[in-house]
């Protein structure tokens, strides 16, 4: 047995704080679908860009690069886009679509890659990337 006088009246020291760490996003098995418009150098113009053209993340924009827009995923996301047999990963660097219904803003470059420019809104399934 101890004696009194032995044991001591202090805390235990509180546990070191755990530091946060990043979330990161694990490759999805299963495929989900969205609705996705694209989008081409025509937007320079749109005051929104100015005279930079620069998408949301800082980088010049380029409409045949397989890039898209998304309203809040973190950039630099990859997503592997699938329209019937054909599939493309792509790197989000933009924010938007900003219109009701659509999930994705493909660059024109994206958006041919699956579809025909000319139909201007598709179905698509997606996969998210690490």
């Amino acid at each position: 047995l101890l004696k009194p006088s032995a044991v001591s009246n202090q805390q235990p020291p509180s546990p070191t704080p755990i530091a946060q760490v990043p979330v990161v996003m694990a490759k999805e098995d299963n495929p989900r679908y969205a609705k996705a418009s694209f989008y081409d150098r025509s937007v320079c113009g749109n005051r929104l860009y100015g005279k930079t053209c620069k998408t949301a993340n800082g980088e010049v924009f380029d409409e045949e690069a397989l890039t898209f827009a998304h309203k809040y995923l973190p950039f630099g996301t990859n997503i592997e886009f699938c329209s019937g047999t054909t599939c493309v990963i792509a790197r989000l660097n933009d924010r938007g679509p900003f219109i009701r219904g659509r999930d994705f803003d493909f660059s024109r470059g994206l958006f041919g890659k699956l579809a025909d420019t000319r139909r201007g809104v598709i179905t698509v399934s997606y996969r998210i990337l690490k």
